[in-house]
């Protein structure tokens, strides 16, 4: 006579045959189970005492871990348009939410750009003369020029007089704390401004009959996108700098800037809403126009609130 597995002998302990069983039911709220979930509340069936699952559930909460993260890269990176056509056909569950997508790309892109400062500054400390990046002598002269306020200036124009040159001289002395500022302050101002890129997005493709949650989510998954190449290629171009290929990851970035985001949205709006070549390629162009006033401003924005926040 065979003896009982593991798994037999911890269901006949409970009362319950093993998961995956004929007969076995859900822990949380007894259904009676045909697959490794609850088709009433969704809890997987396996114990939760076991190691291996709880390391897969924990791996799928935090990140998606469940094939959904690779599934989603791969189409974000090299099929742009086909997560939203996917979606806006009802095909969500093999994917990563749209949210968690566009945050998690636009903390990729922070902590690619930390890490570049960091390491800049590490090279300069090794290889360069840490003296070269003291702020020349006519930027303290401008700070100086300021002076204080006018003598007929209201209190609020004195008290901004008066806050501009605390922070210019701190620019001065430490200009690493603008850079940390800043870093921090643009992906606050890129979430803020993603409904009017979504508007841009609906006001080009106006009467085709899509609700603006639509044009917000493809405008959402080709920001992400846009997003992911770009730390990816900041994380290639750190590496081609190392091995001392200056020029070449200069001329990556470029051409993944100039060339590859067009390239990347026109192939994703046209994927998603169709239409004539030529008509997606003048429509894409209206988009990147009005994309790259709101980045001007969300720019503009991130520089000014930066500086005041460092």
């Amino acid at each position: 006579m065979a003896l009982p597995s593991r798994t037999e002998e911890d269901a006949l302990d409970d009362g319950r045959t093993a998961p995956g069983d004929s007969g076995s039911t859900c822990a949380n709220c007894g259904t009676s189970l045909a697959g490794r979930f609850c088709a009433a509340c969704g809890q997987r069936a396996d114990p939760p005492e076991r190691l291996g699952a709880f390391l897969r559930e924990w791996a799928e909460e935090a990140f998606g871990l469940d094939g959904r993260l690779a599934r989603t890269l791969g189409l974000l990176f090299f099929a742009p348009g086909r997560l939203s056509a996917d979606y806006l056909a009802g095909r969500r569950a093999r994917y990563v939410g749209p949210v968690r997508l566009f945050l998690g790309t636009n903390l990729a892109v922070y902590v690619v750009a930390k890490a570049s400062v960091a390491l800049r500054e590490i090279r300069e400390l090794v290889y360069g003369d840490p003296s070269s990046s003291a702020p020349p002598k006519a930027s303290h002269d401008a700070v100086a020029a300021l002076g204080p306020p006018p003598a007929d200036a209201s209190p609020f124009e004195a008290a901004l007089h008066r806050v501009a040159r605390e922070h210019f001289e701190r620019l001065l002395e430490d200009p690493g704390a603008f850079t940390d500022a800043l870093l921090e302050v643009l992906p606050i101002v890129q979430i803020a401004m993603l409904p009017l890129a979504a508007a841009v997005v609906a006001a080009v493709w106006f009467g085709r009959r899509r609700g603006f949650l639509a044009h917000l989510l493809v405008t959402t998954h080709l920001q992400a996108g846009i997003l992911a190449w770009l730390a990816a290629v900041a994380v290639i171009g750190e590496f081609l700098e190392l091995v001392g290929r200056d020029a070449t990851a200069d001329a990556l970035g470029t051409v993944i800037v100039v060339i590859g985001t067009p390239f990347y949205v026109g192939v994703g709006l046209h994927r998603v809403y169709g239409g004539s070549p030529l008509g997606s390629a003048v429509r894409t162009a209206l988009v990147l126009g009005g994309w790259l006033a709101l980045t001007c401003i969300g720019a503009i924005v991130a520089m000014v609130v930066g500086f005041f926040t460092m």
